[in-house]
């Protein structure tokens, strides 16, 4: 099994543990050792923060997310890591394409309560989210994949109806 070097992640999260532990080599990711360092950099940063956040690299937009993450995958979780988006979100890629274009053209997305029907827990559920969408870039400056960070504002968007 290809995981991750231990001194590639520090941190003790679950999708630390996961991403140490899973066979990347099965990924079109590849073995951690042959990334670049660029996108070992973004995965140390997005395992690190607090805020909802998933990384897409490669032709295949290859899903990386944290701990915040998970929860708004619901029960995708743990199974989304390492997969492609468009299967991952299948129930809202057609409405998401158009920003995930416009990041992997170089520009950087931001909206605000962005209504989205979501499969998430095994039912349809209206919810409600303030995100960017960003350009990822390799080692040589190259967009090879981009970058979500966001805020469910489902509750806050409800209370106001």
């Amino acid at each position: 099994m290809q995981g991750l070097p231990t001194h590639f992640l520090a941190g003790s999260g679950e999708l630390t543990g996961l991403m140490r532990n899973h066979d990347w080599s099965a990924s079109p990711l590849g073995p951690p050792d042959a990334w670049p360092q660029s996108l070992k950099t973004l995965v140390r940063f997005a395992l690190e923060t607090r805020f909802p956040m998933f990384l897409a690299w490669g032709e295949a937009l290859t899903f990386l997310y944290n701990d915040a993450y998970s929860e708004i995958l619901g029960k995708r979780h743990p199974a989304a890591l390492g997969r492609p988006f468009q299967e991952i979100w299948s129930d809202i890629w057609e409405e998401v394409l158009p920003f995930i274009k416009r990041a992997l053209e170089g520009e950087s997305v931001y909206l605000e309560n962005l209504p989205l029907t979501m499969y998430r827990k095994g039912y349809a559920e209206p919810t409600w989210f303030t995100f960017t969408y960003y350009p990822l870039r390799d080692d040589a400056g190259v967009i090879r994949g981009m970058s979500y960070v966001c805020m469910e504002t489902t509750r806050h968007v409800l209370a106001e109806l």
